[in-house]
Parts: structure tokens; C-alpha cells; sequence
């Protein structure tokens, strides 16, 4: 008689499957068989199954989080290989034009026109390529180490120490300031100097770099003792608004809300709150709604409040998500749902906001 026993199987990557062992006659009997060790019984085809989904659906999460991460250097590497495309074009244009130049004399004047003209146009165009693609290799770069700045709070190469970058910074570069200050402040591999990384900010802020400017303003409104002063957090702020930072416009329009950096203006604080919020800045989407509750600076509309704090509070905002969750619980804005509101004042609470404990239990009590 001939049987099949189940049988787990290793395979590629950790996986385990499930399969049937190949056929094999009996065995023929010993005379005197040992007994059977005593082994732990084998997991189920099921359970093995259950690991092999895990195992992928793990194995595909970490590739997908690989491939954002490395999407900005691939995108580097494609324009630097239409950076060596178009210089070598660019090339065989000069030897086009050279040669036409020589040969000028043996072709019609109008020939020489027609192909210089065209020579000349297809020369523009492969120089805007140019342009392009060293732009995108730039953005790809930086966009690399902006992730690896938000995942370890410093650019690459720190151990090299400021002086890496005091050469770029000095010859008018301001990406390589912005570095030079992002490594004074952290103080990893140079002794930390806040006003010396206020001064390489602000070089690169007047160097056009809107980043720059934003920790520039961010520093002067509450930043150290030795370099916070709020009326100087307004100028370096209102330039990285203006070249594009949402999050210098949200400092901006909070300074100007609060009055902090000399002059108080509730309506322009709200129209840069409206530029930062559509840009993403949960808390400039917070302060707008709470503006819109009150009518301050902006005509009350309790229901465009309750539309801003919900995309504060889903954006994971703890302070939103108590202030959406008071709001279902006095209908303000929003039909009243006492209920839901709990489980938002339970959400504020549980993401730190203390205000949010001192009201849930308040609610609870008898």
C-alpha cells in the first residue's frame, strides 16, 4: 500500500507552505522497532497559511515604504542620465555648428540660414532640458535628505562638523547655509550655537531659500532666550510665506493674531491661516476654525469651524479632536451627538491634551 502524509516545506524569503511529501513504498517492519520519539505535533496547513499572508503582506509594506523613500533618488538618477543625454547632444551641435561654419562657402546663403536656425533652436531646447534636469536632480537630493532630516532631525555628514558647509554658505549657496545652521543647532559633531544657526538661516533666507526663513521666524518667536525677539520673527516670515513656506505663513498669521511681533491684524491672520491650512499645516487649520467660532477677524461661521476641526482632528491633532468633540456635545456647527463627542473628547485625551481629561470627566460625573 502506497500513502501521502502533509508536510511543511521552507521556502524563499522565511515562507512556509503547505505540500504532500513524494510517494514511498511501506516500510517493511523490524523485528523489534524502537518506540516513536515523543515529538511536538506539527502546526496545521491553516495556521502555516495565516504566517505565509503576514510574512507578504509585511514583506509588502516594507517595500512599498522602501520605494517612497528612494522615489527622490530615482528621480535624481533619471534627470542625470537626461543631463548626460542632452551634454552629449549639446556636444554634437557645437561640432554641427563648427563644421557648417567651414563649409559655408561651398552652400547657398540660404542653406547656411535654414540649418544654423535650425541648429540654434535645437540648441535652446537641449539647454532648457538641461536646466530642467539639474533642477529635478537638485529637488531629488534635497528631497532625500529632507528624509533623512524628518527621520533623524540633522542632515547627512555631520560628523564632518559645520566647516563641511562654511565654504557653499560663504560663496552664496543657501542650501549649503540652511545645513550649516541645521548643524549649529543640533550641536551633533560642532559645538551647538543657536545665534550662529540664526545668522546661517539668515543668510540662506536672503539667499531665497523659504525654508531658511521659516526657521529663522520660528526661532526668533520662541526660540532660546538668546535669540528670541518676536518683532524680528515678522521680516524673515513674511518672506518665506511670500516664496512659497506654508508653515512661515501659519507662524505669520499667529504672530499677527497674538499681537506678538508688535502689530496685531485678526483678518490677515486668518487669510494666512487659509494659505497654510490648504497647504497642509494642521495647526493653521486649528487656529482658522477657532477664529471662524468667534468671529474674529473673519465673519462667524460655526459650521466651516466644525469642517476645520474635523481635518485638524483626523489630521491627528489632540487639541482638535477636543475641540470637534465639545462641539457635537453643545451642537455647535454640528448636530449634537454626545456620543461621538466622547469618543473625540476620549481621542484628545488619549493624544495629550489635558484639557480633554479635566472635560470627559466632568461629563461623567453624576
Amino acid at each position: 500500500m502506497r500513502h501521502q502524509t502533509p508536510r511543511c516545506v521552507v521556502v524563499l524569503a522565511g515562507l512556509l507552505a503547505c505540500g504532500a511529501a513524494p510517494s514511498s513504498p511501506d516500510p517493511v517492519p523490524a523485528a523489534k522497532a524502537a518506540p516513536p520519539p515523543v515529538t511536538a505535533p506539527a502546526p496545521s496547513c491553516e495556521s502555516i497559511e495565516q504566517a505565509n499572508t503576514e510574512a507578504r503582506q509585511a514583506l509588502e509594506r516594507n517595500a512599498a515604504d522602501l520605494r517612497r523613500a528612494l522615489q527622490p533618488l530615482w528621480q535624481a538618477e533619471l534627470a542625470a542620465s537626461r543631463i548626460a543625454t542632452a551634454e552629449g547632444e549639446l556636444a554634437d551641435l557645437d561640432t554641427a555648428v563648427t563644421q557648417l561654419v567651414k563649409e559655408q562657402g561651398k552652400l547657398k546663403a540660404a542653406q547656411v540660414k535654414e540649418a544654423l536656425e535650425k541648429l540654434s533652436a535645437r540648441i535652446l531646447e537641449v539647454r532648457q532640458e538641461l536646466v530642467t534636469a539639474r533642477g529635478q536632480v537638485s529637488e531629488g537630493l534635497a528631497g532625500v535628505e529632507r528624509g533623512y532630516i524628518d527621520a533623524y532631525g540633522v542632515p547627512p555628514q555631520l560628523g564632518r562638523g559645520a566647516q563641511i558647509y562654511d565654504g557653499g554658505c560663504a560663496e552664496g549657496d543657501p542650501t549649503s547655509c540652511v545645513r550649516r545652521g541645521l548643524v549649529l543647532l543640533a550641536g551633533v559633531g560642532v559645538g551647538k550655537d543657536v545665534a550662529a544657526a540664526v545668522g546661517a538661516f539668515d543668510r540662506a533666507c536672503a539667499l531665497g531659500n523659504p525654508y531658511a526663513c521659516y526657521r529663522q521666524g520660528a526661532l526668533r518667536q520662541d526660540g532660546p532666550d538668546e535669540v528670541r525677539d518676536p518683532a524680528l520673527s515678522i521680516q524673515p516670515l513674511e518672506r518665506g510665506c511670500d516664496l512659497g513656506e506654508p508653515r512661515a505663513c501659519f507662524l505669520l498669521g499667529k504672530a499677527l493674531d497674538t499681537g506678538r511681533g508688535g502689530t496685531q491684524d485678526a483678518a490677515r491672520s486668518a487669510e494666512l491661516y487659509q494659505r497654510a491650512c490648504v497647504n497642509e499645516v494642521t495647526q493653521a487649520c486649528l487656529a482658522l476654525a477657532l477664529q471662524r467660532q468667534e468671529g474674529r477677524g473673519v465673519p462667524r461661521n460655526l459650521d466651516q469651524a466644525a469642517t476645520l476641526l474635523t481635518l485638524a482632528c483626523d489630521a491627528g491633532d489632540a487639541f482638535g479632536c477636543s475641540q470637534l468633540g465639545e462641539a457635537y456635545f453643545t451642537g455647535t456647527g454640528v448636530a449634537v451627538d454626545r456620543a461621538r463627542g466622547m469618543a473625540l473628547l476620549e481621542r484628545g485625551c488619549s493624544g495629550g491634551d489635558n484639557w480633554a481629561c479635566k472635560r470627559r470627566k466632568e461629563l461623567r460625573a453624576p
